[in-house]
Formats: C-alpha cells, sequence, structure tokens
C-alpha cells in the first residue's frame, strides 16, 4: 500500500504539458483559417518549381515524379476534423473543395515530364504519395456522407480517390517496413471512403496483403525517422480496420517502450540509422500518446510529455497556430487520455535496451534529466528474420549502401553521447542526394563513430581518410553481445561484430566508471576495440570518433565540441576531450575534415596498419572524456597509460582522486585445453598479466582511492592484485564423459565485486 501511494503521489507531482492541455478545436479552425491566406502563393512556388530556370530546385525528381503540394489537403484534413466534430456542413463543403483543388494539380503539369514514364500509362493519380492517400481517403470518409456537397465536386474526389488506390498496384511494395504499411492503410481507407466502388473489394484485399507483414511481426528497418511512422501506420489500420490484433501483440508494446528508454536527456530519439537529429519527434510523440491511452501506461504518458517538451514551444503569435500541430491533434483528439497521469519510469535503465535480437541497442545513463550523462551505442545488424523482404527491396530497389532497411554501417558505433546538456558525440545524419551522398554518405562506416577496417596498407604519404574511402556500399556483417554487466564500480559491455568479407572479429568493450565512485571527477568512457584476424594477409584498422570542431591537438590526444547541428545552436558547456593513449602505426592523433549530417566536421582517428597471421590479435584504445569548457586538457590526458602482455590490455587512469586500472582480456578463448575434458578451462592456462592484475577475468576492474581497493570481475576463476588474493574459486570434482568424476579443477563465476582485504 505504501509503494501504492508513492506512485500515485509521484504521478501527480509530475506536470503534464502536453497536446491535450493545449489544443482545442477552435485553434484548429484558428490554423485553417490563418494557412488558408498562403495557399495561393504555395501553389503558386510549386508550379514555377516544376522547370525552374535553376535545376537545383526542380520538385519533379527522377526518384519520387510527380510530387503535388499538400498545403490543401492539409486543410481538407482540418476542416473534415471540424466537421467531424460539430457536424458543421460549412466545413464540409470546404473539405471537399480543398480536396477538389488538389486533385486539379495534374492539369497544370506538362506532359513532357510525366507521359514518358511507364507508370504513368493511365494518366497522373490525383494523389501519388503513400504519406498524403490515407489523410486524402480520411477526409472524404469524415464529410462524404454531407448532402451539401455538389455532385461534381463529389464525383472529382470519389474518381481521384480511385485512380490514387489503383496507382498502388503499379508497386505494391511489401515488407515488414513503413512504406508498405502506409501503402496498406492507404488502400484501407480508400475502400473506406468508397465503400460501394466497384475495385473496393481488391483494394481490400492488397491492403491485407500487405498489412500481414507488419502485424504481429518484427519491423525490419533501423532506422530514427521510420520507426514511428511505421507504426502510426499500424494504429491507423487499427482505427480504419477495426483489427484487434495490432495491440494484441507482444511487438507493438515493446516499440512503445524501447522508444522510452530511448530517449536522450533533450527529450529526442537519437538519429540511428536513416535519420536527423531532432528527426521524427511529431511522430514519435503521437506514438506515444497513443499507446499510452491505448495500454493505459504512465511511463510512456511521460516519454510522451517529455518529447512534446523537446518539439519546444509553438511560435507567436498564438492567433497562427503551427499547421504541423494542428494536423498532429486532428490525429490524436480521440485517441488521448487526459485523465492518465504521466509516471517516472521506475528507475533510469542502464544497459541493454530491452533486448539483445531486434533492438541490439545499449545505453549508459546516470538520469532522466537534461543534464544527465547519456551514451548510446548500438551493435544492431540486419538481423535473422525478413529473409525474404530484405532480399527484394536489395533486388528491386538502389540501396547498396544500406543495411536492409534503411539501416546504416554502424555495427559496434556509439550513436550519442551527451553531458550537462552538451553533445559531444553524435551521428552522420541521412543522406544530401538519393541514393546517397558520395562515399555512401552518410551511411558508409567512415561517417561513424566505430572501428572501420580494409584491407592492406596506406602508400606512404597517403592521407588515412583517402585510404578508407571506397563505394560505401553497405558490406553485412553479424553482431552479437559478449556480455553486460552493471557494477558498483560502473558499467560494462563488450559485443562482438563479425565481417567473414573482410575476415576479421572485432569486440568493442565499453566501461563507464559510475559517478558515485567519482565524486567531482571528469565524466570518463573506456572504448577497447579488440581484433582477431581471421584471414591472413595486410590490413588497416582505424579507430574514428567526429567532432564538429577540432579545438586542440596535443600528443596523444584531440578536443573538440559541437556548437550546433543542421544551424540549430547547441550548449557549449562541455567539450569533448579523445585520448589515444598508445601509438598507432602513424602520428596520433590524426584529424581529417569529413562532412556529416549536412555540415562541415572532423574526425579523429587512431590507425595501425600491417600484415597479420590468422589468429593474430590487436588493441586498440581511446578515452572519451567530457570536460568543462576552458580546460586545459594536456595534465588529464597524461593521467592515462596503456599495457599489458600481449593476452590482455589495460589501462591505468587518474580520475580525481582514485587510481584506476581497467585489465581487458584480448582473447576471450585464450588458454582453453584442446583435450575432451570438463572444465576446458585451468587457472594457469587463461592467466593473462596487466600490471598488478593476473586474472583470467574477461575483464578486471579496480579502484584505488582513500578508502581502500575495491575491484570488479565477470567470468572467473580467480584475481590476484600483487601478492594478495583478491578472488579464488574453490576446487571441485567435475563429472566428464567417461561417467567419472575424476578431474578436479575451478568453476567459473559469473562476476564478483568486492573490497581489497
Amino acid at each position: 500500500m505504501a509503494r501504492l501511494s508513492l506512485f500515485v503521489l509521484s504521478l501527480a507531482a509530475v506536470a503534464v504539458a502536453q497536446i491535450d492541455r493545449e489544443w482545442t478545436d477552435d485553434r484548429v479552425r484558428d490554423a485553417a483559417t490563418f494557412h488558408a491566406k498562403s495557399l495561393v502563393e504555395v501553389e503558386r512556388a510549386w508550379l514555377a518549381s516544376l522547370e525552374p530556370s535553376d535545376a537545383t530546385k526542380r520538385v519533379w525528381s527522377a526518384l519520387f515524379g510527380y510530387a503535388p503540394p499538400g498545403r490543401a489537403l492539409q486543410l481538407a484534413t482540418l476542416h473534415a476534423f471540424l466537421h467531424s466534430r460539430s457536424g458543421s456542413d460549412a466545413d464540409a463543403v470546404a473539405a471537399a473543395r480543398y480536396l477538389a483543388r488538389m486533385a486539379d494539380y495534374r492539369q497544370q503539369v506538362p506532359e513532357r515530364l510525366w507521359k514518358p514514364r511507364a507508370e504513368y500509362a493511365d494518366g497522373l493519380p490525383a494523389v501519388p504519395s503513400f504519406f498524403q492517400l490515407a489523410d486524402y481517403a480520411e477526409a472524404w470518409d469524415r464529410v462524404r456522407a454531407c448532402a451539401a456537397i455538389e455532385d461534381a465536386t463529389r464525383n472529382k474526389v470519389a474518381g481521384a480517390i480511385a485512380g490514387s488506390a489503383e496507382f498502388i498496384f503499379v508497386f505494391p511494395e511489401w515488407g515488414p517496413h513503413n512504406r508498405a504499411m502506409l501503402r496498406a492503410e492507404c488502400l484501407a481507407w480508400c475502400a473506406r471512403a468508397l465503400p460501394n466502388h466497384p475495385r473496393a473489394g481488391r483494394w481490400r484485399k492488397m491492403a491485407e496483403i500487405l498489412a500481414a507483414d507488419s502485424i504481429r511481426q518484427w519491423e525490419i528497418e533501423d532506422a530514427q525517422i521510420y520507426h514511428p511512422i511505421w507504426l502510426l501506420a499500424l494504429f491507423r489500420w487499427e482505427e480504419v480496420t477495426g483489427d484487434r490484433r495490432v495491440w494484441d501483440s507482444i511487438q507493438v508494446p515493446y516499440y512503445l517502450r524501447y522508444f522510452r528508454e530511448l530517449l536522450a536527456p533533450d527529450g529526442t530519439i537519437p538519429d540511428f540509422g536513416d535519420g536527423w537529429y531532432r528527426g521524427g519527434l511529431s511522430q514519435y510523440y503521437a506514438c506515444l500518446e497513443w499507446g499510452a491511452a491505448r495500454l493505459k501506461d504512465p511511463t510512456l504518458r511521460w516519454a510522451a510529455r517529455r518529447v512534446w517538451e523537446a518539439m519546444g514551444p509553438e511560435p507567436a503569435p498564438k492567433t497562427q497556430p503551427p499547421l504541423g500541430r494542428a494536423i498532429l491533434w486532428t490525429q490524436l483528439a480521440t485517441h488521448v487520455d487526459p485523465a492518465l497521469g504521466a509516471g517516472l519510469p521506475p528507475a533510469p535503465r542502464t544497459g541493454p535496451i530491452l533486448d539483445d535480437v531486434i533492438g541490439k541497442k545499449t545505453v549508459f545513463r546516470d538520469g532522466r534529466t537534461e543534464a544527465s550523462f547519456y551514451l548510446l551505442h548500438t551493435f544492431r545488424d540486419e538481423g535473422d528474420w525478413g529473409r525474404l523482404p530484405r532480399d527484394y527491396l536489395r533486388q528491386s530497389l538502389a540501396v547498396e549502401e544500406e543495411k536492409m532497411h534503411h539501416g546504416q554501417s554502424d555495427e559496434n558505433s556509439i550513436v550519442l553521447m551527451m553531458d550537462q546538456g552538451a553533445v559531444l558525440l553524435r551521428d552522420a545524419g541521412y543522406r544530401d542526394v538519393a541514393p546517397s551522398g558520395p562515399f555512401g554518405a552518410y551511411r558508409a562506416d567512415i561517417f561513424h563513430n566505430r572501428l572501420v577496417a580494409r584491407r592492406g596498407v596506406p602508400r606512404d604519404g597517403q592521407p588515412l581518410i583517402d585510404f578508407l574511402h571506397d563505394a560505401g556500399a553497405y558490406r553485412a556483417v553479424r553482431s552479437q553481445r559478449i556480455d553486460w554487466a552493471s557494477f558498483e564500480l560502473g558499467d560494462y559491455s563488450r559485443t562482438r561484430l563479425t565481417d567473414d568479407d573482410l575476415g576479421y572479429d572485432a569486440d568493442r568493450t565499453i566501461f563507464v566508471p559510475r559517478p558515485a565512485a567519482r565524486g567531482r571527477a571528469p565524466r570518463i568512457v573506456f572504448v577497447i576495440d579488440t581484433v582477431r584476424v581471421q584471414d591472413p594477409g595486410d590490413y588497416t584498422f582505424a579507430q574514428l570518433f567526429a567532432t564538429q570542431e577540432v579545438l586542440a591537438t596535443g600528443p596523444g590526444w584531440v578536443t573538440g565540441r559541437y556548437t550546433s547541428i543542421r544551424g540549430r545552436p547547441l550548449p557549449d558547456n562541455r567539450h569533448l576531450l579523445i585520448v589515444h593513449p598508445k601509438p598507432g602505426t602513424r602520428p596520433t592523433p590524426e584529424t581529417f575534415p569529413l562532412r556529416r549530417h549536412t555540415q562541415d566536421e572532423h574526425v579523429a582517428a587512431r590507425s595501425v596498419s600491417g600484415h597479420y597471421r590468422r589468429g593474430d590479435h590487436l588493441s586498440l584504445v581511446t578515452i572519451l572524456v567530457s570536460i568543462a569548457a576552458g580546460t586545459d586538457p594536456t595534465p588529464l590526458a597524461k593521467r592515462f597509460t596503456t599495457f599489458g602482455d600481449g593476452q590482455g590490455v589495460a589501462i591505468s587512469a587518474e580520475i580525481g582522486a582514485d587510481r584506476w586500472t581497467l585489465a581487458v582480456k584480448t582473447d576471450l578463448d585464450y588458454g582453453l585445453l584442446t583435450e575432451d575434458v570438463r572444465p576446458r578451462y585451468r587457472p594457469d592456462r587463461g592467466r593473462f598479466k596487466a600490471g598488478r592484475i593476473r586474472t583470467d577475468a574477461d575483464i578486471a576492474i579496480l579502484c584505488t582511492a582513500r578508502g581502500g581497493t575495491r575491484w570488479a570481475a565477470t567470468n572467473l576463476t580467480h584475481l590476484h592484485i600483487g601478492e594478495q588474493t583478491a578472488f579464488e574459486a574453490k576446487p571441485m570434482n567435475f563429472f566428464q564423459t567417461s561417467g567419472k568424476s575424476d578431474v578436479v579443477g575451478r568453476v567459473k563465476w559469473r562476476r564478483w565485486e568486492d573490497r581489497l582485504r
């Protein structure tokens, strides 16, 4: 009962500034009135852009073809919504006239633009876009019963819907992804808007075929801006068809909570995959509000509130309501639960985000406030589901740079790092042009904060970026989580990327010391990339970390900062210190310019090149440090050193008054016995040395402070620190395949942490 009372109080304490508090039907009418004034101007600009004197401003593209402006449809949507609320004939007539107006745009397109395209053999569809057709048909469905609508208008709109529905059959793209689900939604709304049309049954049939790939199925996209589009299309499918399977599924609650756990301190979703900084906020908001009401989940309403706040205040004056938010209210008005409180999730979740199969992401955070530390790491590969639709897309579309679908070559990369409101690392963005920009911009591996591998070695004097450049095509790899552990000392993750094409494995180990262990010390992230070569030959491996502006460089370090993204200013209170404590085969650090996210940026790189034999291992270490603006990085950069015996790599660090040592096993199979005995490991065979540490643990962490030495380790039989035995598993007899228990060994413990006595 006490817990319940506290929970209820927590709900009441959270102020809810959401769409149902700020929007009314009167504001929708204000928006319709205000934005109707600029309709003619929008239409003139579109018409002029069909064949402009400046070819770069042409809206007719090889990819999209006919793309009429959407302002008339938006106004129709608002008036149709108002009619559904009040029954006003004037609103119904206005909506119908705007729909008919959009249908007339086809007549203004020169035949020389559309006649050569095979898909327009039957003429231009009134609404060619699957992003618009569902709204068009829904608006008509809301007003079609109004007797005040003229027959000529009625016939024109009905013809526009029918012709546009038939146009989908030219390319009924399928698979569990946003465009297929949008097509299904469009056809369902067309069938509902024209229930007596002779083709309505055909539209329903195709709609059900396309939707079947998404209902109770996992999405094949790994992309910030497309996740909520796909999910909203599913919600609207249920709205138009009544298909209860949408909500009666594992997948829908999963994705909603996945979004909640991805939320960054600024209330945005990091732009992994095809995405943009602050991309898709209104769609994420709609998903979370709708989902919160349907699932009665206060934590989803809390997440929706955070996204709403991230969208920012509406522009003044209040008499000019933003059109986008007016449209958003028409979608959500009947799907928001005003009585549902916003409840903070029970604890700041740090670690794997829900799963290691679908999402394949890890978040490190210390809270859920705007000043909290946050780091998102992704190791998502294509996955083991959706093979047929993935192959279909590969074989149908110009998508060589994509990880099917809308994904990028970002496996084992850091997507976003924030501290105290400042952006320290972030992702690369989507693309400048279709299908991608030069060298696969921005999808290729070189545009991400990750380890990049190439066969061969650079020529003498050849810039590293010139050597790394390739066509940017996606190369299929596999990924998996090796381990995750949360200790009192900090959080640890190890994930593996397997590249069969190039012939290597690479583990990325990330350790973030816990704030309570560091007091006022700067925020530190340890990144260790451990490579195992599978195919012998010449290789180059490079750790890449991008920043907008390089502030300073020194022996083994670089400082950088982000002050803006796509012209949007960012807090400049924290900067990033990138430390490479051990030189590579080139002078370290090496920096080079690289265009990312439509702006000029720089990359700090550490690389090694050479000839490697099968089974050779190497490690590259980078320490990422959040420092206050104006801090001299030189003394801090000197506090990190690396060492090891070849079987392990260790990092020594002075963080504030504490001295840390991380020892990471290079080869997790090191010391395994060839004999068919159990256990296959022995303490003496798997032991590696790193300074004072001797252990067979995958990772051992030491922190020495005034209160003594604390340690933590995973997957170990023993840990020796100097002359002391910090931990040792007890011996036991192991049962063998012979049926006897005649082998004495020590079993590995999952993990342990303690103080050195």
